[in-house]
């Protein structure tokens, strides 16, 4: 299928998931097959049953929906980091988009103790350090915009 442009004033909401191992600095990632690499868990904005008033409500309930209450935790919340505009490719839909990217960091998940590349629900996931994130070449071909916002928004070691 061919590429194609779309109007820039068209924009996409994804709402990006940080899940960081602070014991090894590693972030969990989903498999994702139409743009062929891991990526950070994300959700559109579609997802939600209606505007969020409260972003972290509505990313709570689809969180515990996707891991599971067992896997989210009591301890579970989310913080909001930041929001980056960027026009990029959509791989899975062959064209160009609008994009906001609106980050949060997930803390008090048990997500760690289903091990280095558990299946949950149906998909791969994988932790993976950014450092090994940089060397991929398919994830920075494809995300490396997003790799970079996480390194510089939530990697101690730069910080």
């Amino acid at each position: 299928k061919e590429i194609s442009y779309l109007d820039k004033s068209v924009k996409r909401v994804q709402y990006i998931l940080v899940i960081k191992d602070s014991e090894n600095a590693d972030y969990l990632l989903i498999y994702n097959a139409p743009w062929k690499c891991y990526l950070f868990p994300s959700f559109s904005l579609d997802m939600f049953n209606s505007t969020p008033q409260k972003e972290e409500v509505e990313l709570t309930k689809i969180c515990k929906k996707t891991f599971g209450d067992t896997l989210v935790g009591d301890n579970f919340g989310l913080e909001k980091i930041g929001v980056m505009e960027n026009y990029k490719l959509n791989v899975g839909e062959k064209c160009y988009m609008n994009y906001e990217f609106r980050f949060f960091s997930v803390y008090g998940s048990n997500l760690r103790k289903c091990g280095k590349k558990p299946i949950i629900n149906g998909h791969k996931y994988k932790w993976m350090s950014i450092d090994k994130m940089f060397t991929n070449k398919q994830m920075m071909k494809k995300n490396m915009d997003v790799i970079d916002y996480v390194n510089d928004h939530t990697n101690v070691s730069k910080i």
